[in-house]
């Protein structure tokens, strides 16, 4: 037997193991039972062999009803768990040495019961580091990881014997995950794999809001001065951009190139996604940029950047160079990111999807609610499979979302009528530390199983105006993604990948030179000859490819 199917061996539940030793135990009486057992009738022992099964099921039955009834944090019998996490970086900020030596870790410990020593890698690039862990085949009980850093993902990782499948071990040991699931069906479909399994826990934004962190701002000031609304049809940005740039002398409208080949900002009236999508009514697969709206997108950028409302360099910007012309008031509007609205001095305010009219469609851009970038698991090579559990289920229970986002209450929050507030050690530190800084003793930073609730992702933001932005940029039609879970088999993943990064590279090309007028957007042979070029690369290869892994995953959910 190979060690690969060791490995796999070494991971079923507790109560598949103890079945088997008892089995074991009834056969195993030396050699005198072995004489006295065939002198007996065959049917006596195997109706003694079912019985023995029957009475092992229903102990172990038993037991884990009792667990889930009767278990409590904390947690008895000096429970210990060792977590590989790759966010050393983040904690060296905040002068520690890995997250262990952390506030948040002692009182997690304090909480649960069970002791956590966090493992990081050395100062290399994390994937290198992640991959000299996975080589080295020495894991912890659990590891922390971005999924990108394994080829073929957390699949490929239960494939090699690395980690173990959970859904067994979630319906005995983490009632907080289940609930959620339970809760949220829709959302916990991204849990899944395409062969049915869970082999991670993902980070979850509490609030389907917290996962629109995109989209379209500009200055409220002007808006005032000038007499408008907040814009929410074409037509509107039209004469806003119009009149920033007649009455104000700027550049109207700026943004990162990649915003603007990526349907960003106006092109939210016309396609839901540029890249894989899916009609969540007829279960249909398509990829945005070869659609006819997306070319009526780039035709509206086209004719707004020869009107001069949309500043001609943006298509060469980075983000943090249109965020500048943004902060020194040489643009008044611009698409990007939750804190690139967040400027205490100059009064920016979000701006809704836009409509092409009044009524009309338009697709909000949300990120992952569901992060399965970011991700927990347990290992082959975890000895107590329900403390590792139980100690990552914490996290998605009331008190533990607590102190992942917000610490200890009394020194790093206070609840203020009913909501939790970072304290002035967090925000106005008297040593003149970072919030975030801080926050890294206290909370859990960046990606880790569990959630992350909206007053922790918006509490260090200064102004209202970035805030508010996610509620007003969810203001849209369906998700028209596919869900994180839909995604090829394990043996199409390096062709999907390699005709998704061919066609990528093609197709921001070409929209630069369309909006530029390199190219005429309006010309029918060039657009056809734009579309056949994407046939060739493989773009109806990538649809098939998808639309089969769409239709076997929900095929095996349901």
């Amino acid at each position: 037997m190979t060690m690969k199917k060791l490995k796999k061996m070494a991971a079923f539940g507790t109560a598949l193991t103890m079945l088997v030793v008892t089995l074991a135990g009834c056969g195993s009486k030396g050699a005198n039972a072995n004489e006295e057992s065939s002198s007996k009738p065959a049917e006596t022992e195997t109706q003694k062999a079912t019985e023995k099964t029957e009475e092992t099921a229903k102990a172990t039955e038993k037991t884990e009803e009792t667990a889930k009834v009767e278990f409590s944090y904390p947690m008895e019998g000096g429970k210990s768990v060792t977590i590989f996490s790759m966010r050393r970086d983040v904690y060296e900020k905040a002068g520690l040495e890995k997250i262990s030596d952390s506030k948040f870790a002692a009182a997690a410990t304090e909480a649960t019961g069970i002791g956590v020593e966090y493992v990081h890698p050395s100062a290399t690039s994390a994937k290198e580091a992640f991959t000299l862990y996975v080589t080295n085949g020495e894991y912890t009980d659990i590891m922390e990881l971005n999924t990108s850093y394994y080829a073929g993902g957390v699949e490929a990782l239960y494939e090699d014997g690395v980690i173990i499948p959970l859904k067994d071990v979630i319906d005995q040991y983490m009632p907080n995950v289940k609930a959620w699931m339970e809760a949220n069906p829709k959302d916990a479909e991204n849990f899944y794999s395409p062969d049915g399994e869970i082999y991670m826990l993902p980070y979850i934004l509490e609030t389907p809001e917290q996962a629109y962190t995109t989209g379209l701002h500009l200055r409220q000031d002007w808006l005032d001065e000038l007499g408008f609304e907040v814009p929410t049809t074409l037509d509107d940005w039209h004469e806003v951009l119009t009149a920033f740039k007649e009455s104000k002398g700027v550049i109207p409208y700026t943004t990162a190139g990649e915003y603007l080949t990526n349907g960003g900002g106006f092109g939210q009236a016309f396609v839901p996604e540029i890249g894989i999508i899916v009609n969540p009514e007829t279960g249909k697969i398509a990829y945005g940029r070869a659609l006819d709206a997306y070319r009526e997108y780039l035709t509206l950028l086209h004719e707004w950047n020869e009107e001069g409302l949309i500043d001609p360099d943006a298509v060469s910007l980075d983000a943090n160079t249109a965020k500048a012309k943004i902060a020194s008031g040489e643009a008044g509007a611009s698409w990007g990111w939750t804190s690139d609205m967040d400027y205490a001095d100059i009064p920016l305010v979000a701006a809704p999807a836009p409509q092409k009219e009044a009524g009309a469609e338009h697709y909000s851009r949300p990120g992952n609610r569901v992060n399965v970038g970011w991700v927990g698991c347990i290992t082959t090579q975890c000895e107590d499979v329900e403390a590792a559990a139980r100690y990552l289920d914490y996290f998605y229970g009331e008190e533990g979302k607590m102190l992942a986002n917000y610490g200890i209450e009394g020194e790093s929050y206070e609840m203020v009528d009913g909501k939790p507030v970072f304290t002035d050690l967090v925000m106005k530190n008297p040593e003149g530390i970072a919030p975030g800084t801080v926050k890294a003793n206290y909370t859990r930073v960046g990606g880790y199983p569990g959630f992350k609730t909206f007053e922790s992702a918006t509490g260090t933001l200064l102004t209202q105006a970035a805030k508010d932005s996610y509620e007003i940029w969810s203001a849209g039609e369906p998700d028209f993604r596919v869900i994180n879970a839909v995604k090829p088999s394990l043996d199409q993943q390096e062709r999907a990948t390699e005709i998704s990064t061919e066609l990528d590279t093609y197709c921001k090309e070409m929209s630069a030179k369309f909006f530029l007028g390199t190219l005429d957007i309006t010309d029918d042979a060039v657009w056809t000859e734009y579309v056949d070029t994407m046939k060739i690369m493989g773009v109806e290869e990538l649809v098939e490819i998808y639309q089969n892994a769409y239709d076997a995953f929900y095929a095996k959910l349901n």
